[in-house]
């Protein structure tokens, strides 16, 4: 669930409670379903995807990073493009 705290900062309620060896086997579903919404074309929804997937990449640690940066980076770079061409 994403919320607006009182300091006015996007954050996900319960992230830091769930342990990395639950989301380990099913990683590769996860983030696909986060590339997904990356071509959302609902703003919104793109930057609470890349909110999640800065918060899942901080949770997984560089080793797990590493091994699915290669289906990942494609498509934040294509959001930063996006953004740089419309200017949002």
């Amino acid at each position: 669930m994403v919320r607006l705290d009182s300091s006015s900062s996007r954050s996900i309620e319960g992230v830091e409670a769930i342990p990395i060896a639950t989301v380990l086997p099913h990683l590769g579903s996860l983030l696909s379903f986060f590339v997904a919404l990356l071509d959302d074309s609902n703003f919104k929804i793109v930057l609470s995807t890349l909110e999640c997937l800065k918060l899942l990449f901080a949770k997984m640690g560089r080793m797990q990073l590493a091994l699915h940066m290669a289906d990942v980076l494609p498509p934040l770079i294509e959001v930063q493009l996006s953004s740089f061409v419309h200017g949002t």
